[in-house]
C-alpha cells in the first residue's frame, strides 16, 4: 500500500463524500458534513480499492495494542478514549490512521496538524503513517489557494488535493486534500 496511492484515494472519496452528503442531507453548507460520514463512506470505497481491513473510530489504545506496544499508564492516559477517524490493516495489524479535519472559516491551521498529535503518537513508537484528510474551505477574506498555502507551510510539505468544488450556495470555493505524516515536516510529537 503506497501512501501517495492511499492519499490521492482519500482525496477522491472525501470529494465524493461531500458531494454525496450535500445531495442525501439536502445540505445549505457544505463544511456542515459531519466528519463520521466522512468515515464511513471513505471507509467503504477504500475497501472496495485495497481489499483489506478499514475500521472507523477505532480506539487508539486497541491499535497501540495491535501493533506491540506496551501501553503504560502515561501512555493509556494519552491514548484513552481517542479513537481513529480510520484505521486501514494489514492483516491484524494498523498500516495507517487517518483523521479527517473540515478547514474551514473558524479553524486555525494549527489546530488542522494539531489534529493529528495522536496518530503521529503512535507513529513515533511503530512503523504506521498517519494521514490527514482535510476539507479546505475558502474564507469571506482569504481564497482557496492562500488556505492551502497556510496549511503547507504548517506541514512543510504539499498537500494533494482534488478538484476545487462550489459550495451548495455558489458563494465559496472548497477542495479536498490529504497529507501524510511519511511526507510532512512536522515531527511525530510536535
Amino acid at each position: 500500500m503506497d501512501d501517495a496511492n492511499i492519499e490521492s484515494l482519500i482525496v477522491r472519496f472525501g470529494t465524493e463524500a461531500i458531494l454525496r452528503y450535500r445531495l442525501i442531507s439536502d445540505a445549505e453548507s457544505d463544511s456542515g458534513l459531519p466528519e463520521v460520514f466522512l468515515g464511513g463512506f471513505i471507509a467503504s470505497r477504500l475497501y472496495d480499492e485495497l481489499r483489506c481491513p478499514i475500521h472507523i473510530e477505532r480506539p487508539y489504545t486497541d491499535m497501540a495494542r495491535e501493533l506491540g506496544i506496551r501501553l503504560d499508564p502515561q501512555l493509556t492516559k494519552e491514548l484513552g478514549g481517542l479513537r481513529a477517524d480510520l484505521a486501514i490493516y494489514k492483516g491484524k495489524v494498523p498500516t495507517h490512521i487517518v483523521e479527517f479535519k473540515i478547514f474551514d472559516e473558524g479553524t486555525q491551521p494549527i489546530k488542522v496538524v494539531s489534529d493529528l498529535a495522536k496518530a503521529r503518537k503512535l507513529a513515533s513508537l511503530k512503523p504506521v503513517v498517519a494521514i490527514l484528510g482535510i476539507m479546505i474551505c475558502e474564507k469571506s477574506r482569504s481564497p482557496l489557494a492562500s488556505r492551502l498555502r497556510l496549511l503547507e507551510k504548517e506541514f512543510g510539505s504539499p498537500v494533494c488535493v482534488g478538484e476545487t468544488q462550489k459550495s451548495v450556495d455558489g458563494k465559496w470555493n472548497w477542495c479536498f486534500g490529504a497529507v501524510s505524516s511519511s511526507r510532512a515536516g512536522v515531527k511525530p510529537d510536535s
